[in-house]
This record gives structure tokens, C-alpha cells and sequence, in this order.
């Protein structure tokens, strides 16, 4: 909403670690300027893993901007994985949120041994 005049959450999509690492800092920079200009109430991340969740908390920690989100999948196919990052979210007080809890169609009855979702896209 334009007349908000300021955005609910600002969240980094993916980490640059892997492609761009030079990047990363450059990246969780920008959430910290949009969240001391009054851009955006809050900052989160989304597809971080353990170890790159506590690097990021802790540049938000020494910029004074708490870090609310951390976005995972998180289904019955990708429990374990989420059961360590809920145990880190709890450390550095931030919210686990998720998506595809139907794991991008696989959980839907949709798919089956005659039915296979597409190769490259299981949707």
C-alpha cells in the first residue's frame, strides 16, 4: 500500500554465499539502511541455512536492527531441516516463518508412481 509510506518487512530473498559472496554484506547492508531510513518496520531473511542465519543476525546485532524472519520450506519432507533452524531462531529471537507446506505440490494427493512432476519443476 502506497499511502503506508513504509513497508511491513524488507526480507533478502536468497543468500549471495554460494554465486556472489563478495555480495552478501552489500545485500544485508541495504535491509539495514531501509530499516534506519523508516523504509521498512522490520528485516528478514528467507532460504538461509543455520550458519548463514547466525552471520546475519549477528551484522543486524552490530547495525542495532533486530532481525524479525527467517523464511524456510517447511513441510513434513523437510521437517529435520527446519527442527535445527527453529532451535537458531530461538537463540537470536527471531520468528521461523514458512512456505510450501505442501512441498510445491508433492504432498497434494496431485502426484503419484503414474503421475510425476515435471523434471526441473515439480509444480
Amino acid at each position: 500500500d502506497q499511502d503506508q509510506g513504509r513497508l511491513a518487512i524488507a526480507q533478502a530473498h536468497w543468500s549471495t554465499k554460494n554465486y556472489l559472496p563478495q555480495q552478501e554484506a552489500a545485500v544485508w547492508g541495504g535491509l539495514a539502511d531501509c530499516y534506519h531510513a523508516g523504509l521498512t518496520q522490520a528485516v528478514g531473511v528467507s532460504n538461509y541455512g543455520p550458519k548463514q542465519l547466525l552471520k546475519v543476525s549477528k551484522f543486524m546485532q552490530n547495525e542495532n536492527v533486530p532481525l524479525a524472519t527467517a523464511q524456510i520450506q517447511y513441510s513434513l519432507m523437510t521437517y529435520k531441516v527446519a527442527t535445527e533452524m527453529n532451535e537458531v531462531c530461538q537463540d537470536i529471537h527471531c520468528r521461523l516463518i514458512s512456505y510450501s507446506p505442501l512441498c510445491l505440490g508433492l504432498l497434494t494427493g496431485k502426484y503419484n508412481l503414474d503421475n510425476l512432476p515435471r523434471a526441473g519443476n515439480p509444480r
